[in-house]
């Protein structure tokens, strides 16, 4: 997981062959300030980068679940609001499998056995998370009570 600020993003281009596209993909989209859907680098419709972009309310954690992904990197970019995303600690018990692994969505949704024992990441306006494969994050999460947000989400491909 990487966590830093959209103004230090290019830093990260080496990571990944696509990243250099996907930061500047992400830095055009989010100059327009899209309403609610999804996109595509040149409005080509592609698998290997597209972004969905969303408005929504945060919730607290008892009400949020943990995803994981297996095809795709998660590129969290928020343009409004705060929320905080969760990671299992490294000495947390498995966890609970919900929902199992769908290709189709790229998720496996699950549940800690304590979600006390999760590092919380702050994401705020400005703020971003890229979230590889397979580490399991729980987004949305309210930053003390539920507010609403606008975020983009990037989906870059792995291989």
């Amino acid at each position: 997981m990487i966590y830093d600020s959209i103004n230090n993003i290019d830093r990260y281009a080496a990571v990944h062959p696509r990243f250099r596209e996907a930061f500047a993909f992400l830095k055009e989209l989010a100059a327009k300030n899209p309403p609610s859907g999804r996109y595509y680098p040149n409005g080509r419709e592609n698998d290997e980068i597209y972004a969905n972009v969303s408005s929504y309310s945060t919730s607290p954690l008892s009400e949020r679940e943990f995803e994981a992904h297996r095809r795709y990197i998660d590129l969290q970019y928020l343009s409004g609001g705060r929320e905080m995303v969760f990671f299992p600690s490294a000495t947390a018990e498995p966890t609970e499998v919900t929902v199992p692994y769908s290709g189709e969505t790229d998720a496996e949704m699950s549940r800690l056995a304590n979600a006390e024992e999760c590092v919380r990441i702050p994401l705020c306006a400005g703020t971003f998370a890229i979230i590889f494969p397979p580490e399991p994050h729980a987004p949305c999460v309210a930053f003390g009570s539920p507010e609403t947000v606008q975020k983009i989400v990037l989906k870059i491909k792995m291989d």
